[in-house]
């Protein structure tokens, strides 16, 4: 799967946690969330730096960058965990398994999920997408 086709599919599929999305799907969408929030943190810095004036435009520009970058992360948490959830179904586990990440000591683990490979059979979600 291409860059441009997970962000149309992550996107259309907006709050769709049924089916399957394969590891590149996942992680090309986490690539252009990264884009996303640098490129909006950089746009509100530099607008809020020439709106602030000469003695607050460092504090202003600051402000500014947060404020885009909350924006981002409202608008993309939905897709975001929904993307997770399909790739989950992709290598056989619920979507539940989200939740570990908020569990003490046991959360830093979720970075080994991170890491696995799709599952090439069917399985309860579905078909594979290649």
């Amino acid at each position: 799967m291409t860059f441009t086709d997970s962000i149309k599919k992550c996107l259309d599929k907006y709050t769709t946690m049924e089916g399957r999305a394969p590891r590149s799907e996942y992680w090309w969408f986490i690539v252009f969330n990264w884009i996303t929030f640098v490129f909006t943190t950089i746009v509100f810095s530099l607008i809020g730096m020439f709106a602030g004036g000469e003695e607050g435009a460092m504090i202003a520009g600051m402000i500014a960058g947060m404020i885009g970058c909350l924006i981002v992360c409202l608008a993309l948490i939905c897709p975001n965990v929904c993307v997770l959830v399909r790739w989950l179904h992709d290598t056989g586990h619920s979507g539940f398994w989200c939740f570990i990440s908020f569990v003490p000591l046991i959360g830093g683990l979720w970075l080994l999920f991170l890491l696995l490979q799709s599952s090439d059979d069917e399985n309860e979600y579905g078909l594979p997408i290649y």
